[in-house]
């Protein structure tokens, strides 16, 4: 777990963020909510607890707050997982919606308190629609690998 998510976040703040200015694919997000629907809350923030560091490690932003935004991101989404979840084959895709307006939502009100310059409009035309539609693109072919990958370990335990 902590390689794949590290090779992750690697991956998405080295070549991912050359590629058309860096507002793209937010793959750790992507992996870390796609587990959280298969996991459940437990493995939900564990997964963003990590990834979010790991992206904390290499970004820009303060230290702490992308493992915050995930952990918490991650959790919200699995809480409804084992009610909602069975059998919703759109679920994912509509997880990633919010999962994306959440995080790119809370990367510009920090951005905001911390003194940067947030053009509301270009922020949202240059940052966060193309992030929502490559994190829409990229999910399929992440969620479905790691379902395949989660039934082979079976269901979560439980304990301690």
């Amino acid at each position: 777990m902590i390689l794949l998510l590290s090779l992750t976040g690697l991956l998405q703040a080295s070549l991912l963020s050359h590629l058309s200015g860096g507002n793209n694919l937010d793959l750790t997000l992507v992996l870390v909510v796609s587990w959280s629907l298969l996991r459940g809350p437990r493995e939900a923030i564990l997964w963003g607890f990590i990834g979010g560091l790991v992206l904390d490690l290499l970004s820009g932003w303060p230290t702490g707050l992308s493992a915050l935004l995930l952990t918490l991101i991650a959790t919200l989404i699995s809480l409804g997982q084992e009610r909602f979840y069975r059998g919703l084959p759109i679920l994912p895709l509509g997880a990633m919606v919010v999962a994306s307006l959440l995080y790119h939502t809370a990367l510009l009100l920090v951005g905001g308190l911390l003194g940067r310059r947030v053009d509301l409009l270009s922020e949202i035309s240059n940052s966060l629609v193309p992030a929502l539609v490559a994190n829409l693109v990229a999910t399929p072919f992440l969620y479905y690998p790691l379902r395949a990958l989660h039934r082979r370990l079976g269901p979560p335990r439980l304990g301690w």
